[in-house]
């Protein structure tokens, strides 16, 4: 996981506000995406009241690091492990913090069909799952970024099947051609004798003589 790469991510999905504002469910919230709390220090103070960058910046990191706990904790509910959590690609990493960060646990814990195909690593199914949902239609740009980035992450993993199989068929028709060719020795063999064969001229030559003349050399 890019530590630094996903937290710019999500400032630019959540934005960063220095103040305290009412998001769209009308709550009290400022920074990255911080509802105020009882046991913050902002708790109690109204609408519009300043914030510093310092204060942010230091919410942010403690957000941020308890959604992507959140997050692995998710993954193993859903029949996952830590290790396998941290062996995915790092762009789904990513969007599964990213989220987790936007919908919070609970919500995104009932996205039970994404998450077999996250499980499964099933690319195509995960951007299908996600489409499919009340989510997906009300955060607008942010979800169909973040499907896409998953779509292109399925696209990857089709053409590595291409190649994948394409190696498979070089390595049988090359099987092929060794047996081929043993095939062809041995009838030489059986005509001539014991003979090299040119691959310059296609010139069949017995072996003996062969020998003979590299040892006058």
């Amino acid at each position: 996981m890019n530590k630094e790469r996903l937290m710019e991510e999500i400032k630019r999905h959540e934005g960063e506000v220095l103040e305290i504002y009412k998001d769209s469910l009308g709550y009290l919230t400022f920074g990255v995406g911080h509802l105020v709390k009882e046991g913050d220090a902002e708790h109690g103070q109204p609408e519009g009241t300043p914030v510093s960058q310092e204060r942010v910046d230091e919410v942010y990191e403690e957000d941020f690091k308890k959604h992507v706990d959140e997050t692995i904790h998710l993954y193993e509910s859903k029949g996952g492990s830590e290790a396998g959590f941290h062996s995915l690609p790092e762009d789904i990493q990513h969007v599964l913090v990213n989220m987790t960060f936007n919908l919070g646990g609970t919500r995104f814990g009932k996205f039970n069909n994404m998450w077999k195909a996250v499980l499964a690593e099933d690319w195509l199914k995960m951007g299908e799952e996600m489409e499919d949902s009340r989510w997906f239609h009300q955060v607008g740009r942010r979800s169909k970024e973040l499907q896409e980035v998953v779509g292109k992450l399925n696209q990857l993993q089709m053409q590595l099947g291409v190649l994948e199989t394409q190696k498979h068929e070089l390595l049988h028709a090359t099987a092929e051609i060794q047996i081929d060719l043993q095939s062809t020795r041995k009838k030489l063999e059986e005509e001539y004798g014991n003979v090299t064969i040119s691959v310059t001229d296609g010139i069949i030559t017995e072996k003996e003589k062969e020998d003979a003349s590299n040892k006058k050399d």
